[in-house]
């Protein structure tokens, strides 16, 4: 069963369900009650309502695997997982008792100070827990505020595209929606002067999305402050969407609305659903970042405090954990996350390029989604996004959002929060589709071009237009690319997210292809070269590594995927969260451990272990050469020599190996004062006390230890770290002597340590005295 089972999707319904209950049609008049249509309007304009009926489309004929790329959920992904801190702050919470009671409205203060001290880091003018109203996710602050704002006539500025709930809501809430554009020829900025010529008196506030869904943008500072001021000009409020701040991936840095609150009142919408992955848990908050109190003033403030009172609290367990959560985000904690969104990216946006009809116009560089354009003159029979996007769904089992979900027509959103080797099966079946739509001849003709194949230094990036269509024309671009990337036959496909058949039927590749490291070659693909190279075009000396040496060029990184699932999986054990494997792991290394020590005279060392086997191998060689017949030994006698295939091949499996090892020394030894603070004790044990054996030994049982003790005993650690660190202070506060008692702590220490401890010494306390500067302890 595939470990992607938790996926929420519609269930196909195969069978039309039997009639529990009996219906009389002609009582239905005496009853005097009906259902309400309040919500018709609002709900017709929701992106589920487009999404589940791309989904009734598929079928379990295609004898395909569902792929769901139209809604955004890297949570049920493995290799999107949360931080294991915030998972141990809701076990802490859970185990203490001090979630289970009702909270107030606005949320308790704990979580409100954690939330206002979490928005204050990037702001001059600091909020308060009293600015703060904790919701249920993002998506109930986005209700609160629509509806604290509807009034008669009244209207609000939306951006066009935007996430489809601020729509609904305000449909459900009667506000006039007016949509200004987002500008995709200047980076997708918003249309100012467009904002100034469809507001009025009746215009109330206008909403942005920053860092952007769908499109993927951030804005820079200079753009933001033009907001401020055009709204400030317009008499309205700043609804600023930030929910994606830790979710960026690009060059360009988040800069909250926050910071232009002196300029025009801003309310800003937040939560941990996208930045720590976790849309489950429901967490959300509205910060009213109004210094000069006009929301006060002009009863928004009141508003949102009534509004609140009517609706659900989010659950007190996650408010309790929240001062835990927040208190330990940093930018290292998301940059696992924000490194295979881009990578994901690189992906797609290279394997598009062999795709005609859909195109990209700016890569994203934020949140978890690719916005690209349908080009519909170059297919045949596809009217609009929609009919594209229900033709992939019925045909391929492929789901992809149509632009008109976003109010954006003829565009299509693909999610790029999946695993690696999802979205290589999804771009495989969009190209099969992409190519089916185009015409007859400009298929086949694009289709022989794009069959050229060149090394992994050449890429195909010049686009023409030949006959009709666009196609790629081989360019002879040179790039630095140091390695060659091979197509591997028989790549196991990645566990499917949802089957369509029996859930213990083996999962099968449907096109049946070679998947290897980049999982780029198909039957279709490896024919067509085949076919190239025997007509010599391009005209190379036909080898034995002939066909396989074309290659992509872009490197795949599944197999630096395939390393952090395995990291994955020694989290697991060593957290103990399966405790037959992680009881037997530790028994048997116990038992190994343990017994080695009662053996007298073991010493290792790698000379030795090299000599010993060398000294095997010499008796083998020997034992064989005696044995063999007279007159055999020029005929069995072999010349080993090692070819070019073999060392491209050890390259090719040790390059991923060897670049990660080298990132993540770079990372232990860049320098920083935290790291440096974390590395040095160890390096300095390391260098008279730990020898191979030890630590292999230390390393097992405290892995096995540590970690786990300190997961379910980390609020009392920090407690007594804390208390002692208070009393230390008290007692240094209380000393009248201080000179006297520091001069002979220094004293002492100077003569009852050796000259590398007090270097050691003197080099942690320059480094503590930095980190501290740094304002992180």
């Amino acid at each position: 069963m595939s470990y992607h089972s938790n996926l929420v999707l519609p269930a196909l319904q195969t069978e039309k369900e039997q009639q529990t209950q009996t219906q009389n049609g002609s009582e239905s008049s005496v009853w005097r009650f009906k259902g309400s249509d309040t919500a018709a309007k609002a709900s017709s304009v929701t992106m589920r309502v487009i999404v589940y009926k791309l989904f009734d489309l598929c079928t379990p004929d295609v004898k395909k695997t569902l792929l769901p790329l139209a809604h955004g959920d890297p949570s049920v992904y493995p290799c999107f997982r949360t931080s294991i801190h915030a998972e141990n702050a809701i076990i802490d919470v859970l185990r203490s008792g001090k979630g289970n009671s009702y909270g107030p409205a606005a949320g308790i203060l704990p979580a409100r100070q954690a939330v206002a001290d979490y928005v204050n880091r990037d702001l001059a003018n600091k909020v308060t827990p009293n600015d703060i109203f904790m919701t249920v996710g993002c998506n109930q602050g986005i209700e609160v505020v629509i509806q604290s704002l509807a009034r008669p006539n009244a209207n609000i500025l939306l951006p066009r595209p935007s996430y489809p709930h601020y729509e609904a809501r305000s449909v459900y809430s009667g506000l006039e929606v007016r949509k200004y554009d987002l500008l995709p020829e200047n980076e997708w900025e918003i249309d100012l002067q467009g904002i100034e010529a469809m507001a009025d008196e009746n215009t109330v506030a206008m909403a942005i999305i920053n860092p952007n869904n769908p499109c993927g943008n951030v804005y820079s500072h200079d753009h933001l402050k033009k907001v401020a001021e055009t709204a400030r000009r317009l008499g309205i409020m700043v609804i600023s969407d930030e929910v994606y701040c830790q979710t960026i991936f690009g060059d360009n840095p988040f800069v909250p609305m926050g910071k232009f609150s002196t300029i025009a009142p801003v309310i800003t919408l937040g939560g941990i659903s996208k930045g720590w992955v976790v849309p489950g848990w429901r967490i959300g908050w509205i910060a009213l970042n109004d210094p000069q109190c006009i929301l006060k003033s002009t009863g928004v403030v009141q508003s949102i405090q009534q509004n609140l009172d009517i609706t659900p609290d989010p659950t007190t367990m996650v408010q309790m954990a929240l001062p835990e959560i927040l208190g330990k985000a940093n930018k290292e904690m998301f940059a696992k996350k924000n490194l295979i969104l881009k990578q994901n990216v690189e992906l797609v946006c290279d394997r598009l390029k062999a795709i005609p009809c859909v195109v990209v116009t700016k890569k994203p560089e934020s949140c978890t989604y690719l916005l690209t354009k349908l080009e519909l003159p170059l297919m045949e029979d596809i009217e609009d996004d929609m009919d594209f996007s229900m033709k992939l769904a019925k045909e391929e089992n492929l789901v992809l959002l149509p632009g008109v979900a976003l109010g954006l027509k003829n565009w299509i959103r693909i999610t790029i929060g999946v695993e690696a080797q999802m979205l290589e099966d999804a771009l495989e079946r969009l190209n099969v589709a992409g190519n089916s739509f185009l015409p007859t001849k400009a298929s086949s003709e694009y289709s022989s071009i794009k069959s050229l194949r060149f090394p992994s230094f050449y890429h195909l990036r010049f686009q023409t237009y030949i006959n009709g269509f666009y196609a790629s024309v081989p360019t002879l671009e040179f790039t630095s690319q140091l390695s060659i990337w091979f197509y591997k036959k028989n790549h196991t496909p990645y566990p499917s997210p949802v089957s369509l058949s029996s859930p213990s039927s083996p999962k099968k590749n449907p096109k049946g292809g070679q998947n290897g490291l980049l999982a780029s070659a198909s039957p279709r693909r490896s024919s067509v070269e085949t076919k190239v190279v025997n007509q010599g075009t391009p005209k190379h000396k036909k080898s034995a590594r002939s066909k396989h040496t074309w290659v992509s060029s872009c490197p795949s990184s599944h197999l630096i995927s395939d390393l952090e699932r395995i990291g994955e999986s020694i989290n697991d054990l060593i957290m103990w969260r399966d405790v037959a494997k992680s009881t037997l792991c530790f028994g048997l290394g116990c038992i190994s451990f343990l017994s080695s020590c009662f053996a007298k005279g073991v010493h290792f060392s790698v000379f030795s272990a090299i000599s010993y086997l060398g000294l095997f191998f010499l008796g083998l060689s020997f034992l064989s050469n005696t044995l063999r017949p007279r007159g055999m030994e020029e005929a069995t006698r072999k010349e080993l020599k090692l070819s070019e295939g073999d060392v491209l091949r050890v390259a090719r499996r040790m390059l991923p190996i060897t670049n990660l090892a080298i990132s993540k020394t770079s990372e232990l030894f860049s320098g920083e004062p935290a790291m440096t603070l974390k590395v040095a004790p160890f390096v300095i044990i390391g260098s008279d006390l730990i020898t191979l054996w030890r630590l292999c030994a230390f390393g097992f049982f405290l892995s096995f230890t540590v970690p786990k003790l300190y997961s379910c005993y980390a609020t009392q650690i920090n407690r007594k770290v804390e208390s002692a660190q208070k009393r230390i202070v008290e007692a240094w506060g209380i000393c009248t002597h201080k000179k006297i008692v520091a001069g002979s702590i220094v004293t002492a220490f100077w003569n009852l340590t050796s000259l590398k401890t007090r270097f050691f010494t003197v080099f942690i306390t320059v480094v503590a005295i930095r980190y501290r500067r740094q304002g992180r302890i």
